[in-house]
């Protein structure tokens, strides 16, 4: 992005990481021009409103009959590297513990269909999803922005409802499961065979991460006393399964397959992992001893 000359945003707003890695190429300078002079002309502002597809429909129809073949032969080399570079940073990397979360998260996107709908909630947890989980269409991915913690189990829920055909896994973090998971039974009660992976680490893994990065070793409010999450969806009229090491989940994913295809109610895997397994690329202990050191 920052090595971009234009960069036209299709179907979305550029979010808060987008800015980011703008700020320091010609790109950001360009939007910020363009949204101090849209701010001067009364009533107007950079975008395009409406539907992504249909602005486009339009452009084309007033662009007339003329069209003219792209050559992108002076990127290529560029573009290649990128793909490989990508194909390479999504390869499953270690972390600490039993439970290897990108080699679950591999296996997912190996297993699932290509038009499954992967829903999220927000914490450190989701950093395996959007590293590992190569995503392969458009509408297969409901997640949230600004830290939006207890999303994944209402979407899930709600991306069911809308596309019953299609499988739906729900993806959370154990304290983000804790802030909406009340939801399965919205998915009991409906018979909505969800899966729902809860990622257990004991803790609040984001705020715990800023509490090492800053404040070294002064932990404080992180830590959870958490339930035995499949005994709850059992509680819940929902199949429960639980995974402390890695070759554990393949047959419980199967295994809450089948049940929710035989019972058209949603099913429940708590995936134990080791708290030192903080982000895709350290650990907690790392954290700590960079931020000791000054």
């Amino acid at each position: 992005m920052r090595g971009a000359d234009l960069l036209l945003v299709i179907g979305r707003a550029p979010g808060r990481d987008d800015h980011r890695r703008l700020h320091a190429g010609r790109a950001a300078a360009a939007e910020a021009e363009a949204r101090a002079r849209a701010r001067r002309r009364r009533g107007t502002r950079p975008g395009l409103p409406g539907r992504a597809a249909d602005q486009f429909r339009h452009a084309a129809d007033r662009g007339g009959a003329e069209r003219r073949e792209l050559d992108g032969s002076a990127w290529r080399a560029w573009r290649e590297q990128a793909r490989a570079d990508y194909l390479e940073w999504t390869k499953p990397a270690a972390n600490p513990g039993r439970v290897q979360l990108a080699q679950i998260v591999a296996w997912l996107r190996e297993r699932l269909p290509e038009d499954a709908i992967i829903a999220n909630g927000a914490g450190n947890f989701a950093g395996w999803i959007s590293r590992f989980y190569r995503y392969p269409g458009l509408r297969t991915q409901v997640a949230p922005s600004n830290g939006s913690m207890g999303y994944g189990v209402p979407a899930g829920v709600a991306a069911k409802v809308a596309h019953p055909e299609r499988v739906v896994v729900s993806i959370n973090g154990d304290g983000d499961f804790l802030m909406n998971g009340q939801e399965l039974a919205t998915a009991v009660q409906y018979g909505l065979p969800v899966i729902f992976v809860v990622v257990n680490n004991g803790m609040y893994g984001t705020i715990r991460m800023h509490q090492e990065r800053d404040y070294p070793a002064r932990v404080y409010g992180t830590a959870l006393q958490n339930p035995d999450f499949a005994a709850l969806a059992r509680a819940y009229g929902a199949y429960g399964a639980t995974v402390e090491e890695t070759a554990q989940f393949a047959p419980a994913f199967e295994r809450a397959t089948h049940e929710t295809a035989s019972s058209g109610k949603p099913a429940l895997i708590e995936v134990r992992i080791d708290p030192q397994a903080i982000t895709t690329s350290t650990t907690l202990d790392a954290i700590r001893a960079r931020a000791l050191k000054g």
